[in-house]
């Protein structure tokens, strides 16, 4: 049976963030801490660096298990 993926838009994904008082962070390849922290990050309203190393999927996943 094939799995059904849905796509998910970085748009929805901050604004999903946002709605925690948290942010997305996002990482270019040319940045040098893209390696260690990339390609997206969670920030919270303290500017403390939540979880990273995450792909729009996962930080839509995470947002969504967070409670407020």
């Amino acid at each position: 049976m094939k799995k059904l993926t849905r796509r998910i838009s970085e748009s929805a994904v901050r604004r999903k963030a946002g709605r925690r008082l948290w942010r997305l962070a996002k990482y270019r390849e040319s940045s040098r801490w893209y390696a260690q922290y990339g390609p997206y990050a969670l920030v919270d309203e303290r500017n403390a660096i939540r979880h990273y190393g995450l792909d729009l999927a996962e930080a839509s996943e995470l947002l969504n298990s967070i409670q407020t």
